[in-house]
């Protein structure tokens, strides 16, 4: 494989490497000079067997691996050398090899030379941070073997884990050659060395640029050097060892630190703590640089274990950092535990300084956390967390805030944010839009407001502004804004006729304030026609005649002969006759069958047609004139009465019908 090849989530199971005729084999699972990254891959259960077996998993130039876990994978030869269990890392190509939240479990390497049971590195740099060792084993360097090529490079183990570990030399690791080392910040628990480190066995030169800090090494056994084991290979340059912890490790010679070298490369100890280290803390050549604790150690808790391991290990917290396990703090007296969680409550947050931890304090609700938050309130508000505009002391997320402005109500109110007119501490945009008010002329003001301020009338009572009654159908005629009834209530618009509509409203055609169909019904005007229009109206509008200026149309006056003419205008006015008076015309009364024994159109009652002598009587003498005219005529004379043309019997009836003194 090559350097530009990655992979992720990629499994590596049960592989192996093996070598014929004697050979030396490379890598069980993956051979391959520089790698591009590895992420989240497992290597598990492979293995190289050969004369030589350099890499149970992998043999390589360097890479890059991240969140990956070794386990179980072994490099053995029956009698010659075997490196690294789980990765054999070569010098070569300027690659460095980094290892990053990486497991290494259960590796080892078998055969009579044995070393790195999960890696070893010969040469150029090697940095592993965030990874954890466990229960690897090899002669030299159970865990990790680094090897100098006589190059300046780095080697980093940062915030790394190595637990029960085991080898000749270097249970955990060993380190040989290299000037510029970074251990720092790992722990090495219960690793086992037949020889010499139970946790390290290193090997400087020159140091000058090595940083060995904040380790704890604890319970780790070896004959020499139950924690670490030092020896020299030239230079002249002091290990600086700062603020470590070696607790209860044992060894023959040197049960936290042998260094039997009288060289210059030695450690120079300062800030550490040595405690219950079997059979000394330190043997050897080693410079105090001070401030260093040294004894058997308190056992406060009678754990076996002395304090400082307790708390180097993690067995035991120390929050405030007083050398002494919480847990005996809080037995003596010396620091409160009021919620029993076995953590001194001067170590918990108390963002109120009142010495009760603030989760109990919420809990057992001594201060208030309205938004559950398990902070009090008036921690949320002195620290910005939460605001509280309202200075009420109270988070503004946990007051009310209806119109969701993220201001609580009463502060939109206070400031004119947000109107309450009617005062109930509810913004009115609130009442409104949960129904509680009614804004039904969406103004942005509840209608009882509306009302009460004179904004809106509201002239029937009703608690609804007049504007609203119109526009959902109430009338308003005269369009004044208010209520025909209001009008008609209140007396600004009379309504004579109570049919409830403003008389202003109705039809004047004659403009004298009073409805038309009023003026009729009270017979204040005329409608002779029936069409709801006084007379005068029609007349003045000329929708009637009215020739005789009488102030009746026409149409409403006798008109026997249909011609659109009232008869008592045509008699008077002498285009028609009413001889007898009557008011009906002579036309009319022949047309209907008065007699008009001449047919010259004028009522025989009106004339004495028989009187030929014209003496006022009808008698013998114009008998006497009839009969003078007898028979067929041809001017049609007086004497015939019917103008048939005969003067015969039937004039003669006529005549003797009338006998006597004219009418």
């Amino acid at each position: 494989t090559s350097s530009s090849d990655s992979m992720t989530n990629v499994q590596f199971v049960g592989n192996y490497a093996q070598a014929t005729n004697s050979s030396t084999t490379y890598g069980g699972a993956i051979w391959g000079y520089a790698f591009g990254p590895f992420t989240n891959c497992e290597f598990r259960a492979n293995y190289a067997t050969g004369s030589d077996a350099y890499g149970g998993a992998i043999w390589c130039y360097g890479g890059n691996w991240t969140n990956c876990t070794f386990g179980s994978n072994s490099a053995n030869t029956p009698a010659g050398t075997a490196q690294g269990g789980a990765v054999r890392i070569e010098r070569g190509y300027t690659s460095e090899a980094n290892f990053t939240n990486c497991n290494f479990q259960n590796n080892n390497t078998d055969g009579n030379s044995t070393a790195g049971g999960a890696i070893y590195r010969y040469g150029y740099a090697l940095n592993c941070a965030n990874c954890t060792f466990t229960g690897n084993s090899a002669q030299q360097g159970g865990a990790a073997k680094y090897e100098w090529d006589g190059n300046d490079y780095q080697i980093a183990f940062t915030q790394c884990r190595f637990e029960k570990n085991s080898g000749n030399q270097g249970a955990a690791l060993w380190l040989y050659g290299m000037r510029r080392l970074q251990l720092t910040d790992s722990t090495f628990s219960l690793n086992l060395a037949f020889d010499s480190g139970g946790a390290v066995w290193l090997a400087g030169y020159s140091m000058y640029s090595s940083q060995f800090a904040r380790n704890t090494f604890y319970g780790n056994i070896a004959t020499n050097g139950g924690g670490l084991y030092m020896s020299n290979v030239g230079g002249c340059w002091p290990l600086p060892i700062d603020s470590c912890l070696f607790a209860s490790n044992t060894a023959t010679t040197g049960g936290g630190i042998f260094n039997p070298n009288s060289s210059c490369v030695y450690p120079a100890v300062i800030n550490s703590t040595f405690c219950g280290n079997t059979p000394s803390n330190i043997e050897g050549y080693w410079q105090n640089d001070g401030n260093n604790v040294f004894g058997t150690g308190t056992d406060c808790n009678n754990n076996g274990v002395c304090d400082g391991a307790d708390i180097g290990i993690g067995t035991s917290a120390d929050c405030n950092i007083n050398g002494t396990p919480d847990e005996c703090d809080i037995a003596s007296g010396s620091a409160n535990d009021i919620n029993s969680n076995g953590i001194p409550d001067s170590c918990e947050a108390d963002c109120d300084s009142d010495g009760i931890p603030d989760a109990y304090a919420v809990a057992n609700d001594i201060v208030p956390d309205c938004n559950a938050n398990s902070q009090p309130d008036s921690c949320d508000i002195a620290n910005g967390t939460s605001p509280d505009l309202n200075l009420n002391n109270i988070p503004d997320s946990c007051d009310t805030d209806c119109n969701a402005n993220g201001n609580p109500d009463d502060y939109d109110i206070s400031t004119g944010a947000a109107p309450d007119c009617n005062a109930n501490a509810i913004p009115d945009s609130c009442d409104i839009t949960s129904g509680a008010a009614i804004d039904c002329n969406a103004n942005g003001i509840p209608d009882s407001c509306d009302i009460s301020t004179g904004t809106s009338t509201d002239c029937n009572a009703n608690a609804i502004p007049d504007s609203c009654d119109i526009a959902g159908g109430m009338l308003d005629c005269n369009s004044n804004g208010l209520p025909d009834a209001c009008d008609i209530a209140s007396g600004s618009s009379t309504d004579l006729n109570s049919n409830s509509i403003p008389d202003d409203c109705e039809i004047d055609c004659n403009q004298n304030g009073v409805p038309d169909r009023y003026d009729i019904a009270s017979g204040t005007a005329q409608d002779c026609n029936s069409n709801g229009t006084p007379d005068s109206c029609d007349i003045a509008a000329g929708t009637s005649a009215d020739v005789d200026s009488n102030g009746v149309p026409d149409t409403c006056q006798t008109d026997c002969d249909a011609n659109n003419i009232p008869d008592s205008y045509e008699v008077s006015s002498g285009s028609g006759r009413d001889c007898d008076g009557n008011g009906v015309l002579d036309a009319c009364q022949i047309l209907a069958g008065a007699a008009d024994i001449n047919g010259n159109g004028i009522l025989d009652t009106c004339e004495c047609v028989c009187d030929l002598n014209l003496d006022g009587n009808i008698g013998g003498a114009d008998l006497s004139i009839v009969l003078g005219f007898w028979g067929v005529v041809t001017t049609f004379p007086r004497a015939d009465f019917n103008n048939n043309g005969v003067v015969n019997g039937e004039d003669l009836a006529i005549l003797l019908s009338q006998w006597g003194p004219c009418q």
